[in-house]
């Protein structure tokens, strides 16, 4: 496969398994599929013709000239445009030499006076705190410990994790991650740690009561087929992070116990912990992130916590047994609470028996082993009842409590919270990894812009968008997981009792009454406003089966109560996430917080117009300085201390004047000589017409792969007869609330294309890719676009090349 490069937007058509009739050449006669150039100045001529009558293949020299005009023209005016700058900088130079030094005095006759001591600069920290040679530590190396690790690293940090133990935990949670924190995990690059440790793929659920059984799958028919919920022993999927994180040559994973945090001037600077020796030692870091798990001991000064311990999980592991549904969680809606079943091998299933309260039966002289006995194991399905005694009878029985906890941060500087250490709910619903790796995602790309996080105040307030950003995942998955185990708790009150009732009736009705909560606690389609109306759906729905077929004044006062009962258990929930984080984040100051100072990459056509730009700029400003009486207090107060030494340049009048009329010059004709380009997604939304026409019905189902997806997807929207969805390979920083929107439908798709996308093979009929493949190394292209041309059932367009 060779991808021409020309001198303008192409389009290259690959028809899979039907030929256009035109397709003739004799090339072509052995393939199945079709390569089509065509450049898009052209398009309107090739309208009128209705389709490309021939392939147009260039030679290698003719490509290599086309290369060497469309590079040459911006290499050579960035070169005469940056001399330029030069020569005349250094001119200037030797004559503002003497006057630099004073403007300094005006300014401040002592420079730290400038300077915040709490908010060193990167080389003040680290001769102020000797240690301090990273550029975060992370206290904690779980899941979110690791994985932040991970991500940081690879975006160029300097990691110090300090964990506790590094051997491999062994836990009885945090063994199922849905199918939404498996697409979090592909988006940070770590899909492969759920490989090689026996784990197992989870397709969905089934639930269970009084000897009836729905099966409730998961909706993944848009989605790779890799993608879907799996399960493993916790241990070796923290492994597996562990050594992927300390791969990279930036991570250093270290043990020890953190004691206390250093503050120094209400910022945090580092922590204080003991080594495995036993030797006290300290850390210092412009950002500490603690995620020390569900047991911190140091969030207490982050936040304000409020745990709550509702129940206790009982552990098991049943072998040589078969799960009623394989591939599914199993929710047993016992008495007088649930119990849960899943694969976390091969060979072994999970058992987590939850009894409410904090008391629990004694495991020491039995009292345990017959409570799960005598009342837990007749309500275990048959199929598991044996392989549950014998769990029993082998005395492998573990306990841990059950804790959530919402989000109440403390604005601290220098410090960070993360996971269970900031934020739990009931491990029911399985959501607590999906909600830490959503949460690592926010934050990774909040910190993507910063290379420095030395001011601690800035990027504390900075990152005050995060509380926001993270809400639709984390506060559905949380509001989701402490309702349903309200609801799924047995009761001796008749409304709960129905409400109970009327939630497994409403999940058996299938269609979008199952699908739609099954998307949420995927975390597939986390929606605040789509959970509170699926919820009270059920508590309608049960209020109106008690008034059939005659309602009565009990039946009534009963269904009253029911709504109540659910108002009862979601409302508070609710607010403790915060209503308008919630539902109106849009409002939150926070929300449209960006950094102090953002740096761009700039390629040569940017680099051209910023060098013409600051010569203007510069030329102007001296030009300006000869006109006022005191120019450097005018500088200074502007701002501007890099020019402010500017007080006597004597340049004659003549050279500013040339030498802004050259710059004009350049810039004109280098305008001119580009003008009418556009954007690539405009290009895209002005060749939907011409793709129609020439693809007709084949443009039932479009999905589109590049930079500004939204409006191209909105813009095929509007046809007739066509769905479309889109893949926006960049980070959606300024986008409208339109595009918001798509994004949180599902519809358009923030991800890295140099991975696997989260779609079946063939689930479209046409995949259009725009400016997302061009910068892309050569070990990346090829398996990326096999990736792409696997979705497209027949047709793939994609529009690639360089702006001129």
């Amino acid at each position: 496969m060779v991808l021409i490069k020309p001198a303008t937007y192409s389009i290259i058509s690959l028809a899979f398994l039907r030929p256009p009739p035109h397709a003739t050449h004799h090339t072509h006669r052995n393939y199945r599929s079709i390569f089509t150039v065509t450049s898009l100045r052209s398009i309107k001529h090739r309208l009128q013709e209705q389709l490309i009558s021939s392939t147009n293949v260039l030679t290698s020299d003719q490509r290599k000239n086309m290369e060497n005009t469309i590079d040459n023209s911006y290499i050579v005016g960035t070169f005469f445009v940056s001399l330029l700058g030069f020569v005349v900088l250094s001119a200037l130079r030797r004559r503002i030499s003497n006057s630099v030094s004073h403007s300094r005095k005006t300014v401040s006759g002592n420079s730290s006076g400038f300077r915040n001591r709490s908010n060193p600069t990167r080389g003040e920290f680290h001769s102020r705190y000797g240690s301090g040679d990273a550029d975060v530590i992370i206290v904690g190396a779980g899941v979110s410990g690791a994985a932040l690790a991970y991500t940081l690293g690879k975006q160029g940090c300097k990691i110090r994790v300090i964990e506790r133990d590094l051997t491999e935990p062994d836990r009885i949670v945090g063994e199922l991650l849905q199918p939404g924190g498996y697409l979090k995990l592909i988006e940070l690059g770590l899909e492969d740690c759920v490989e090689d440790i026996d784990g197992q793929r989870v397709l969905g659920y089934a639930l269970f009561k009084d000897g009836k059984s729905i099966k409730l799958p998961y909706s993944l028919e848009k989605f790779h087929s890799d993608v879907s919920g799996r399960s493993f022993h916790n241990g070796r999927f923290i492994q597996k992070m562990r050594e992927k994180a300390v791969v990279l040559p930036n991570v250093e994973l270290e043990q020890g116990t953190v004691t206390s945090l250093v503050e120094d001037e209400g910022t945090i600077r580092g922590v204080q912990y003991k080594t495995k020796s036993g030797e006290i030692m300290q850390a210092y870091a412009p950002l500490t992130v603690v995620c020390d798990g569900c047991f911190s001991n140091l969030r207490r000064s982050l936040c304000k916590p409020q745990v709550d311990v509702p129940s206790c999980f009982v552990g098991l592991v049943l072998e040589n047994c078969q799960l009623p549904y394989p591939f599914h969680g199993h929710v047993i809606l016992a008495d007088p609470s649930p119990i849960l079943f899943y694969p976390i091998s091969s060979s072994e299933i999970r058992c987590l028996v939850d009894i409410p309260g904090q008391k629990l039966p004694s495991l020491g002289n039995g009292d345990m082993a017959k409570y799960l006995k005598t009342i837990v194991a007749p309500q275990v399905p048959r199929e598991l009842h044996d392989a549950f005694i014998a769990a029993i009878d082998s005395g492998n029985i573990r306990a841990m409590p059950n804790r959530s906890m919402s989000a109440s941060p403390v604005r601290t500087p220098g410090a960070f919270l993360l996971g269970d250490a900031f934020n739990m709910r009931h491990p029911l619903t399985g959501g607590g990894m999906t909600v830490a790796l959503s949460d690592i995602v926010v934050l990774r790309d909040l910190l993507k812009p910063l290379h420095d996080f030395t001011d601690a105040d800035s990027l504390t307030k900075y990152l005050e968008s995060f509380y926001t950003l993270r809400k639709p995942v984390a506060s559905t998955i949380n509001t989701l997981a402490g309702a349903l185990y309200k609801v799924f708790c047995a009761s001796p009150d008749q409304a709960m009792k129905e409400m109970r009732e009327a939630c497994f009736d409403y999940l058996s009705l299938g269609g979008a009454c199952s699908s739609g909560p099954v998307g949420l606690l995927s975390g597939l389609n986390p929606s605040p406003v789509w959970l509170v109306l699926h919820f009270f759906a059920v508590a309608v729905y049960g209020f109106g089966r008690l008034l059939l077929p005659l309602p009565t004044p009990k039946r009534l006062w009963i269904g009253v109560r029911l709504i109540l009962g659910a108002s009862g258990i979601i409302f508070p929930i609710i607010k403790a996430e915060g209503v308008r984080q919630m539902f109106f984040p849009a409002s939150v100051p926070a929300y449209h917080r960006a950094p102090a100072k953002k740096f761009y990459v700039l390629n040569t056509n940017d680099a051209f117009h910023l060098n013409v730009f600051l010569l203007s700029s510069y030329f102007a400003q001296i030009v300006m300085s000869r006109r006022l009486g005191n120019p450097t207090r005018w500088l200074v107060g502007s701002g501007s201390s890099s020019l402010a030494g500017i007080t006597k340049t004597r340049l004659t009048p003549l050279l500013p004047v040339v030498l802004v009329l050259l710059g004009a010059f350049v810039l004109l004709s280098h305008l001119y000589t580009h003008s009418g380009q556009v954007g690539c997604a405009f290009d895209v939304q002005m060749a939907i017409p011409l793709l129609r026409k020439t693809y007709g019905d084949g443009m039932h189902k479009v999905l589109h792969v590049g930079p500004d997806s939204c409006s191209v997807v909105s813009k095929l929207m509007k046809e007739k007869d066509v769905e479309a969805w889109g893949v926006e390979p960049y980070d959606l920083e300024d986008a409208d609330v339109a595009c918001k929107r798509l994004v949180e439908k599902g519809i358009v798709l923030v991800a890295d294309i140099k991975f696997p996308l989260p779609y079946r093979p063939k689930s479209f009929s046409l995949t259009i890719i725009s400016d997302a493949v061009d910068y892309l190394s050569p070990k990346y292209l090829n398996r990326t676009l096999q990736d792409l041309a696997r979705l497209s059932a027949d047709n793939l367009v994609i529009f690639t090349g360089n702006l001129l």
